[in-house]
């Protein structure tokens, strides 16, 4: 009699919490392709870590709650629940970019020309340290 008591009043309890869960749910769906964040938490309760994660990019919809995604192409894939991940918008990530464009993106780098003057600052032993000489050579 107590057994069947108790698992009554548990399950009443878990459709109140669930019905409770689901107020606050919105309905989110991705395809394969697209970029999430995943919610990671370890690094949530760092000062300023942000518990979103890079953007990984959705390999296959493996039911309506779970997705596989991958962080970059070369890393393993992980199955996470639609609750820990939210849409990304903007450029595809740079990890993701064919090599290719990766080294195109690198070269454009490369060719940036130094300064034209050099300056060096000098600093004196005061209380403010504010530069007394700058000397720029061309």
């Amino acid at each position: 009699k107590t057994f069947n008591f108790a698992t009554d009043k548990l399950s009443k309890v878990a459709t109140r919490q669930k019905k409770s869960y689901d107020r606050g749910l919105k309905p989110r769906q991705y395809e394969v392709n697209d970029f999430v964040y995943r919610w990671y938490p370890p690094t949530a309760g760092i000062k300023l870590g942000l518990g979103w994660r890079d953007p990984y990019k959705v390999k296959a919809k493996l039911s309506d709650v779970t997705y596989r995604i991958q962080e970059t192409p070369t890393a393993k894939d992980i199955v996470v629940h639609v609750d820990h991940l939210k849409t990304h918008f903007g450029n595809v990530p740079v990890t993701w970019l064919p090599t290719e464009i990766e080294d195109e993106i690198q070269s454009d780098e490369s060719d940036i020309e130094p300064p034209l003057f050099d300056f060096h600052l000098s600093f004196d032993e005061t209380e403010n340290d504010i530069p007394l000489n700058i000397d720029a050579t061309p």
